[in-house]
């Protein structure tokens, strides 16, 4: 709607499993062909209904038939599936795409032994100081502990931190 476009409330709400359609191609779709299908994560009420000016159509659902869009000319995409979840088949295809060939994301870096590639950095530019963490018990703060922990162990200090959403 920022753009122009229209989003209405859908007679046929998706929550789940749903197939996309691509319609045309896209760097984000790369490697897939125009036409196919892919197994994808919905989950939502509404759906635009018409295009911005600008936009190409990139994919399409039965009950969304924009679920995925570009901007013609900058780099702005718009999905309306989840590519992060398992339940979305090539949503890794996806991101990568997107960090890869529209970020322009170095992939500089392997999941295999990261957490200990970070607890060795952490030990390193801490060394036997002492940090204090102000843990809200979210992800990132309890991810932050778990590794602090393991780096440091006794010199840190956690402080629980209340923000009002528990």
């Amino acid at each position: 709607e920022q753009f122009g476009g229209q989003v209405v409330s859908s007679k046929i709400k998706e929550f789940g499993h749903a197939q996309i359609t691509l319609e045309n191609t896209s760097t984000l779709f790369e490697g897939f062909k125009i036409g196919s299908s892919i197994d994808v994560w919905m989950s939502h009420g509404d759906h635009v209904s018409s295009l911005p000016e600008n936009f190409n159509l990139i994919a399409s659902t039965e009950s969304a038939p924009i679920s995925a869009k570009e901007h013609a000319k900058k780099p702005i995409y718009a999905l309306q599936f989840h590519p992060e979840v398992t339940h979305t088949n090539e949503g890794s295809v996806v991101i990568e795409n997107f960090a890869t060939k529209i970020c322009n994301a170095n992939p500089s870096w392997k999941m295999d032994g990261l957490i200990a590639q970070k607890i060795d950095k952490l030990k390193k530019q801490v060394g036997d100081k002492k940090v204090l963490l102000g843990l809200s018990g979210g992800v990132d703060s309890s991810v932050t502990a778990m590794l602090l922990d393991q780096a440091i162990g006794k010199n840190l200090i956690c402080m629980f931190v209340d923000n009002g959403l528990l």
